[in-house]
């Protein structure tokens, strides 16, 4: 087997591994793991984020739609505070010249930005509960890094006293944890842990953070670095909000930058400035408007959702802004860690009361730039039935007239009508997915599916029979909710920032204070400056505006994962579900673009019964990211033939192969490839490709060589339509969607002009779950196997447990450059699969092994040189899956769970099953009939993935470690940190 030789660039990567989760985007920062995710970590995710999403606005546009305040009320405001001495020249006590201590600000901002308020709302006479705090002054010492995760100051909600409360809480808690730090080892005070009390405290206060505030106190003409790690420090506050405060739709962020001011606005369409700073001394109307808006907007002007509350019984629901903080059993509730997850949400879709039972889902909801996706089980208070409810902000995309584009989430609109109408854009909603693919249902025949898109009941009529895929209800496009049109409504981007070049590197830095010399630096550089680093820093020069809208559906059926099988002869009947479910989907056209475990879903069949764990059915969901070819026209292959071509080609090339000594193809096959438009060197080439691969033919008597497409293992007849190639499809970005660690190798590195994505790279991602459970898994229930449950450090070099673990790394767990580099070597080198690969899957999925081995062939096989010969493997590899697995059931049905090993585990998952249902039934029971709270009981989420196991100088291509001494293995985390994670 060919090395491939060891490179530099991935042994430095995989020191900075990054948390693996089920979206495009990673990284996940909570309050709970703040003391585990380092700067790096939290820098990262906010980077991908904002890169190709982060746009300036003029500063007339942006003040003009966000903070339209009465100029006259401004200006007695600001005649009063001049009276009050707070302004005279300049803001009262403002440091004078710049680069000072930046804890002399803090205080002084808290009470400018107080007293502007306090001004306003008593000339407007607007009662506002809602309050300015300072809380960096009282940051804790010993843990500063991670304590520096919150912002400077922040606008909260609730009264002086409530606040001033808190900051005593966060002032005791640093005592406390100053005094216990001193008699720690160095190496935990190196691990920066944060204490109990001050996550709970943080819990708290993020929750009721309505505007964050970051101060910088440098000279005027700034570094662009130094602009460029403010600007992403204040994106990583507004991250956590959207994160913690799951009604939240936009958030606003203030930047001071000594004496000047910049504005920063985060919707899930990216981050939005303004393009001139304000000089809050030169201009103090303009603050004060600035201010005095943010101070007395409307919760709902302020990003809060006004279709969420929180459940009560009996009593009124609230929205999540309304809730008395001064009691104690409130702020009780929010410091727990659980509450997230065990808070109940009244939401309204289509005027019907849905009540949340517990989040399946939150891992998206820090997503800054893309859907923010939430899933909930709930139930349906009209009906007292049990669904789920999935929300995300769904993009519009701008198609061509003339020519299909690839429904990526960027459209191609110009700058210039950044976010105005336009006859092209559409809504791409995955609720529209779903309803395509029962486009064909006589229901549908009689009613345009555009009449049921805008949010209506789905006909129960629809599912009677079971397609195995998600089973929609109701939807609902959120009205008003359209990032562009309601929420930036008429802001105009700054054409200086499409024009800017990249700021100078080098140059001397002027002294403080030289900004008030004549010809020195003016408000217009720093302008300049700050647009040059966003422009450069954090997108490109084609910025490209996407819409988004935020989307609600319901679904009948809840689930586990495909990891949470009880049984192999489940997992397989599973996998046949979802193969059957994806062979319905791509016969409307559609590719799904996203298979991961947490896609794979074990439903139980409904109505629920506890006392029947294993009656269940497997179901293929999110259709998220899918791509639809709206024109497709499911053709048999057999109606594309040309009789006269396929006799002659049978004529012609049956006596070669013959003489060849090949063996020949049956009538079938050479209607499959001739209907392919195969030539005979093209058959030819073909054959010499596959029929090495085949161990098969080896058994066949030699009168009866005769091949068939079930003995190429194609599953394919010639009454089979060819799926939807989209071929004539343009990409629209250079991201490519699906869940990291299971995506096809042909998309994990980013190309010029990539392959349409089709129905064989989504099998690639079966063939890739599958593979994941076998090598991380060792039995029913989902429970991960030893040998990556044990400490990483502990185990010995080249040793099968470390073997193991360095092969799920390359695999799965490491960066993308990692993980492109070495599955694409796999398919290089297929003998490596056997070699190195299978040895490694646990005993218990030993039976299995001759279903991954096909299923790699397959792959070989249509991935050889698709530009040069698209293989039936190519064309139809979900009917070659579907054939194996078949295969498969048939010979291994009785070797199947007969190790009486298993069984305890097995029950162990029957009894987990039956105790989730219990739960759920019992909250639908008391959430329906409102008499006392439902339980909090702890509900796992549906899917919480591992993080990368190791961290340190590593080799990290699986192609060299086979055959060398493997190196050290070093712990991302500590084992204890480790064992959590993975449970």
């Amino acid at each position: 087997m060919p090395l491939h030789p060891e490179s530099s660039l991935f042994t430095a990567q995989g020191s900075n591994r990054l948390q693996r989760a089920d979206t495009l985007v990673k990284s996940s920062m909570t309050i709970d793991s703040l003391s585990k995710i380092d700067t790096l970590r939290i820098t990262t995710a906010v980077e991908h984020d904002l890169r190709d999403n982060t746009s300036l606005a003029t500063r007339q546009s942006f003040l003009d739609n966000f903070f339209p305040v009465d100029n006259e009320k401004v200006e007695k405001v600001f005649t009063k505070l001049k009276d009050q001495k707070v302004y005279g020249k300049r803001w009262n006590k403002f440091p004078v010249k710049p680069g000072g201590p930046e804890a002399d600000y803090y205080r002084i901002i808290q009470d400018t930005l107080q007293k502007i308020q306090d001004t306003y709302c008593a000339e407007t006479q607007t009662p506002v509960q809602r309050v300015w705090v300072d809380t960096h002054s009282t940051a804790p010492e010993s843990f500063t890094e991670t304590a520096a995760n919150r912002p400077d100051l922040a606008h909260a909600i609730g009264s002086k006293t409530e606040w001033d409360n808190r900051n005593k809480e966060l002032l005791r808690s640093n005592l406390t944890t100053t005094t216990r730090t001193q008699t720690k080892n160095a190496q935990t005070i190196a691990n920066n842990e944060i204490p109990q009390d001050f996550r709970k405290n943080l819990r708290v206060y993020w929750f009721r953070t309505s505007t964050v505030v970051e101060v910088k106190p440098v000279n005027t003409p700034l570094n662009s670095e130094e602009a460029y790690n403010t600007v992403q420090q204040l994106a990583g506050y507004m991250r956590q909000i959207l994160r913690e405060q799951l009604d939240r739709r936009f958030v606003f962020g203030l930047i001071f930058f000594h004496d000047c001011l910049s504005v920063w606005y985060c919707d899930r369409s990216g981050l939005l400035g303004i393009d001139e700073v304000l000089n809050i001394h030169e201009e103090p109307e303009a603050f004060i408007r600035v201010i005095a808006s943010l101070s007395t907007k409307s919760y709902e002007d302020l990003g809060w959702d006004p279709t969420m509350r929180f459940f009560q019984m009996d009593k009124p629901h609230q929205y999540s802004y309304e809730l008395d903080f001064s009691k104690d059993e409130i702020v009780q509730y929010f410091q727990n860690s659980d509450r997230q997850y065990s808070t109940k949400w009244v939401i309204k879709i289509n005027g019907k009361e849905y009540v949340t039972i517990r989040a399946l889902s939150l891992s998206r909801a820090e997503i800054m730039c893309g859907r923010g996706q939430l899933v909930w089980l709930a139930v349906d208070v009209e009906k007292r039935e049990l669904v789920v409810i999935k929300q995300s902000w769904s993009p519009y995309t701008l198609t061509n007239k003339n020519q299909g584009s690839d429904d990526g989430d960027h459209g191609s609109q110009s700058n210039a009508d950044l976010y105005g109408k336009s006859e092209m854009d559409k809504l791409r909603s995955e609720a529209e997915v779903y309803l395509h693919a029962l486009g064909k249902h006589e229901l549908l025949q009689e009613r345009k599916i555009s009449e049921l898109i805008p949010g209506h009941e789905v006909p129960e009529q629809l599912h009677k029979h079971d397609y195995h895929i998600g089973r929609l209800r109701a939807h609902e496009i959120v009205p008003d909710t359209r990032t562009g049109e309601n929420f930036r409504c008429g802001i105009k981007e700054s054409q200086a920032a499409m024009a800017a070049q990249p700021p100078p590197t080098s140059g001397k830095r002027k002294a403080p204070g030289d900004e008030h010399a004549k010809g020195g630096p003016q408000e217009e550089q720093l302008h300049e400056q700050l647009t040059n680093m966003m422009s450069v820093k954090f997108g490109n020069h084609s910025f490209r505006f996407t819409e988004r809208q935020l989307c609600r559906m319901v679904f009948e059926d809840f689930g586990w994962p495909i990891k949470r099988f009880r049984s192999l002869g489940e997992l397989l009947n599973m996998l046949e579900h979802c193969l059957e479910g994806y062979r319905f989907l791509l016969m409307q056209g559609i590719v799904h673009r996203d298979i991961s475990p947490s896609n794979m879903l074990i439903c139980p069949i409904l109505p629920l019964n506890p006392t029947m764990p294993a009656k269940v059915a497997g179901r293929l969901n999110d259709l998220d990211h899918s791509k639809v070819d709206v024109r497709y026209e499911c053709a048999a292959l057999e109606n594309t033939i040309e009789q006269q071509d396929l006799d002659q080609t049978m004529h012609i090339l049956s006596p070669t192969l013959k003489l060849m000594k090949i063996p020949g193809c049956s009538l079938e096959l050479y209607q499959i490839l001739v209907g392919l438009k195969f030539k005979f060197n093209m058959i030819y080439t073909y054959l010499d490709i596959v029929l090495p691969t085949l161990p098969r033919l080896n058994m066949l008597p030699a009168a009866d060589q005769v091949l068939k497409p079930d003995t190429l293992g194609l599953g394919v007849k010639p009454t089979d339509c060819i799926p939807p190639m989209f071929t004539d499809r343009v990409q629209e970005n250079e991201e490519r969607s699906g869940t990291v660690p299971y995506m096809s190798h042909e998309f994990l590195a980013r190309q010029i002009n990539p392959p349409p994505h089709t129905a064989v790279h989504d099998m690639e991602s079966i063939f890739w779950v599958l593979l994941y459970l076998c090598l991380t898994r060792e039995g029913p229930g989902g429970k991960l196997r030893a040998a990556l449950r044990n400490d990483s450090a502990t185990q010995v070099a080249g040793s099968p447990d470390a073997k193991i673990g360095h092969l799920v790394y390359c695999f799965f767990d490491a960066e993308q450059p990692v993980l492109d580099l070495n599955k694409k070597q796999l398919f290089k080198t297929p003998s490596s699969f056997e070699a190195h690969v299978i040895p490694s899957i646990h005993p218990y999925f030993e039976p299995l092994i001759p279903l991954l081995k096909e299923w790699f062939r397959i792959l070989c096989v249509a991935f050889f040189d698709p530009r040069l010969l698209k293989s039936p493997e190519y064309i139809w590899p979900h009917l070659g899956f579907q054939l194996a697995l078949t295969r498969i059931c048939e010979e291994s049905v009785r070797k199947l769970d007969k190790d009486p090993l298993y069984e305890a585990m097995t029950e162990e998952e029957d009894n987990r099953r039956t105790e989730y249902m219990h739960e759920i039934l019992e909250a639908l029971d008391k959430v329906s009939q409102g008499v006392t709270h439902s339980s909090d009981a702890t509900i796992p989420e549906l899917d919480p993935s591992p993080r990368a196991r190791q961290l340190g100088s590593r080799n990290s291509n699986i192609f060299t470690q086979f055959g060398q001494a493997a190196e050290p293995l070093t712990p991302l985390v500590s084992s204890q940190d480790n064992k959590r994670q993975r449970r």
